[in-house]
């Protein structure tokens, strides 16, 4: 008899603890949903939402944000999944504290977005945002509790009660940028199957952020041979921006920047390919930057009435000529150090190389030539004292 009462209160026990498992975890699912209809505005929507207080997760699915009016495209931002964990401290107390960790994305999609009057829809996310925080901003009392926000919790202490994420990834993330700017047709360029970190690091009292880093990469146009690798860090605690970008573009094809690039320089690109390294580095607002890239597969035509524009004294037939002449691929590496107002472009040791290579061949070819006359017109010393400075000045090339 015993054994029965001792099983049906343990049976019973059992019962208690799931019934109050599942209850308590659906008034929180429902709390959060909510709290969260509340807060979100009308331009971003979800589908579903989950929570498991037992194995610390919280899953949501289809959330979209509209696009800014005036452009193209439906929507900004897609997410069809988002998974993050959380533990619960304190519970039931003032002192209670949700901590969140490993924030996921699963297969977002970014759209940047230029309309046809040149304006990106970016900026209009942000004064969206500012304008929605102004909205819901407190008044200076600061005693009166947000919709959604934890009983007894003042907005302006919410950190005292909430630890975000420090890591957040991105998985198989696509980012479109869509150019109507111009008057011929639409641009497009699209980076996809995106592996992503960004890790953000707080201040101790959670008062700002210290430091921001992401590592990433992503393949351009879905093309595993044509791939961007990326290691980023900003420290947002300086007065001027201080920040540090490492990008290594992998046999990327030019084609869909041509339209951007072909206006600075005296080229009509028709074809090409770029590897190599591209380094932007910020110091309190100063900037560093040392870049070389590898072009390969270059077709282009000198645009008419360029044939004899000087480039560093070199005329850009010349250079057309360097570009072309027996290379599959070609090293262009430079510098770039200033303030962004005033900018200095200088460039680095194999183009000047290249460029000091190709004014002693036309050195030397104008001497050869001269020597050629000198022998039909004087003694045959002349030639020789000739031929003797073009191999002194061929010397110099690989100095």
């Amino acid at each position: 008899m015993a054994k029965k009462i001792f099983f049906a209160i343990l049976i019973l026990c059992v019962i208690i603890v799931i019934a109050g498992y599942l209850f308590g975890n659906m008034i929180l699912q429902r709390s959060i949903e909510l709290a969260l209809k509340q807060a979100l505005p009308r331009w971003v929507q979800f589908d579903s939402f989950s929570v498991d207080i037992l194995r610390g997760v919280f899953v949501a699915s289809g959330i979209t944000v509209s696009n800014v009016d005036g452009f193209s495209r439906e929507r900004l931002l897609e997410i069809p999944g988002l998974r993050c964990g959380f533990v619960i401290r304190n519970a039931l107390r003032r002192t209670m504290t949700i901590e969140f960790s490993d924030l996921v994305f699963l297969r977002p999609k970014l759209t940047i977005e230029r309309n046809r009057r040149g304006e990106f829809n970016l900026p209009g996310l942000q004064e969206r945002i500012k304008s929605a925080m102004r909205a819901r901003a407190l008044p200076p009392a600061g005693n009166q509790p947000v919709p959604g926000a934890l009983p007894g919790v003042q907005a302006k202490k919410l950190f005292d009660h909430i630890r975000p994420p420090r890591t957040c990834s991105l998985e198989d993330a696509e980012i479109d940028f869509i150019d109507n700017s111009f008057p011929d047709a639409e641009r497009t360029f699209t980076l996809e199957h995106i592996t992503s970190q960004l890790t953000v690091r707080f201040k101790d009292d959670y008062s700002g952020i210290a430091q921001i880093s992401n590592q990433g990469s992503g393949q351009s146009g879905g093309r595993p041979d044509e791939t961007i690798e990326w290691d980023m860090s900003l420290d947002p605690s300086t007065q001027g921006l201080t920040m540090s970008n490492r990008i290594l573009p992998r046999n990327i094809d030019l084609a869909p920047f041509f339209p951007y690039i072909e206006k600075y320089i005296p080229l009509s690109l028709r074809s090409g390919r770029c590897s190599g390294a591209i380094v932007f580095d910020f110091d309190n607002g100063q900037i560093g930057s040392t870049n070389e890239l590898e072009l390969s597969n270059l077709a282009f035509s000198i645009k008419p009435g360029f044939d004899e524009y000087n480039f560093g004294g070199v005329s850009v037939s010349d250079i057309a000529r360097y570009l072309v002449a027996g290379r599959e691929k070609v090293i262009f590496d430079f510098k770039i150090k200033g303030r962004p107002d005033n900018l200095r472009f200088f460039v680095g040791p194999v183009i000047k190389q290249a460029l000091t290579a190709m004014v002693i061949n036309k050195v030397a070819d104008a001497l050869l030539s001269t020597s050629q006359q000198a022998t039909q017109k004087g003694p045959q010393s002349t030639k020789e004292t000739v031929i003797q400075i073009i191999d002194i000045i061929k010397k110099m090339q690989n100095k």
